[in-house]
């Protein structure tokens, strides 16, 4: 059985590995930041840090499926569209959507991933049924 980490684990490693890649301070890395919009991150900086979140706990990285472009769609009014909506729900059923997404205006993923919803996802990622990476060290 693999170790399990809790969000306050989580949000150290965080905070650790995003200042090491983006190469910004630890203190920069808060739970309401964004990282494309507030931290400067770029796509390569997310393949980046999917690694190091594998390596870190042993999990495969839920990034890509998040940041997959055909997940994002959008009506005229910058609300997701309920298929988006709905295949969120599917892909990452643990997190409370509707919260998340209530009365917020977006043109792409992100407008809405901050470091709050990367830990979130990386703890529940932990718990899912996909195999796990680099389990044996």
């Amino acid at each position: 059985m693999s170790m399990k980490f809790n969000r306050d684990q989580i949000h150290a490693g965080v905070r650790e590995d995003l200042a090491d890649c983006l190469g910004i301070e630890p203190e920069e890395v808060e739970l309401n930041a964004r990282f494309f919009h507030d931290l400067g991150g770029e796509s390569i900086d997310m393949l980046d840090f999917g690694f190091r979140c594998e390596r870190r706990y042993g999990i495969r990285s839920p990034f890509p499926r998040l940041t997959a472009g055909d997940v994002w769609q959008f009506d005229e009014q910058g609300q997701l569209a309920d298929s988006s909506r709905q295949r969120l729900q599917r892909e990452f059923p643990s997190i409370d959507w509707q919260t998340r997404l209530a009365g917020i205006s977006l043109k792409s993923f992100r407008d809405l991933l901050t470091i709050d919803l990367m830990v979130e996802l990386l703890y529940f990622a932990q718990f899912e049924d996909a195999p796990q990476v680099g389990a044996n060290g």
